[in-house]
């Protein structure tokens, strides 16, 4: 690895960002860490502050899991990737949770979004309401794994997940096991009937506020349960019958991916895929 350093002007004042730079093993350039120096002291501390918030932030932790010690950011994997955006720059283990995730990766193409104690209230019920597809219980790790039907994002955040995992390592061999596994889970996200808009040729969801992972109820809360409603039934699940919406944050994250795949098929030599993608 070696240190190039930028300078950087914000505002009048001028400092210095060393960034560590090396090469993977197909000579791309990978940048790994970057301190601040110069004569922008507070720029410094605010970035030290805000290392230290995120090694030491509540969800963050090491867990059995798999045969393996896994280095949790945030138990959800769709907030795993998202803070993978800045753990990039400071963490040594970017691999140990991602992998865990992507080898829970069912035959269809689903990745799950969470883990769970196996007797966790009223997540248990989730198993009685949605198909099994989107969810298994794991007895040797004690836990339970869902998919929370109405979300649509998780295919293509697994990609940006490796892809971050290359951008912060460098590791080819990482990038070439996992490929099959992340072109697998957008060719779910673009096939299932359930995911996919044959009309807009875009990914759908259920009809949510944003990103969010819940629909909105079609009567109060408390008239929906006198009349047999089931909550979670209604805000989470999907099915051929429920009103969907296109997002955008869905299908610019898609977009995205498959830039990413692009150029994850160029570092491992494959450029017949990388142009296809």
């Amino acid at each position: 690895m070696s240190l190039s350093k930028q300078l950087i002007i914000i505002g009048s004042m001028l400092f210095i960002c060393n960034t560590s730079r090396g090469q993977d093993t197909a000579g791309h350039t990978v940048y790994r860490t970057f301190r601040i120096s110069g004569q922008a002291a507070e720029y410094a501390a605010l970035a030290s502050q805000l290392e230290t918030m995120m090694q030491h932030a509540v969800d963050k932790k090491y867990k059995q899991l798999g045969g393996c010690v896994r280095n949790i950011f945030v138990p959800w994997i769709r907030d795993h990737v998202h803070v993978m955006k800045a753990m990039k720059y400071m963490e040594k283990d970017m691999t140990s949770f991602l992998e865990f995730y992507l080898e829970k990766q069912t035959a269809e193409g689903i990745y799950f979004d969470y883990y769970y104690p196996i007797n966790s209230g009223g997540i248990n019920d989730r198993m009685k309401l949605f198909d099994k597809r989107y969810w298994e219980v794991y007895p040797e790790d004690s836990i339970q794994m869902h998919r929370l039907p109405v979300e649509a994002d998780l295919e293509y955040l697994m990609v940006e997940g490796v892809y971050a995992v290359w951008q912060s390592t460098g590791d080819t061999s990482f990038v070439r096991k996992w490929l099959p596994a992340i072109v697998k889970g957008i060719r779910y996200s673009m096939t299932d009937s359930l995911r996919w808009s044959s009309k807009f040729q875009l990914i759908k969801r259920g009809y949510t506020l944003d990103t969010w992972d819940f629909m909105q109820l079609p009567l109060p809360r408390k008239e929906y349960k006198e009349r047999g409603g089931n909550i979670q039934q209604g805000i989470f699940n999907i099915t051929r019958e429920t009103p969907m919406g296109i997002m955008h944050g869905d299908n610019s994250g898609l977009y995205a991916a498959c830039l990413q795949l692009s150029k994850m098929y160029s570092i491992t030599g494959d450029t017949i895929a990388s142009r296809k993608w």
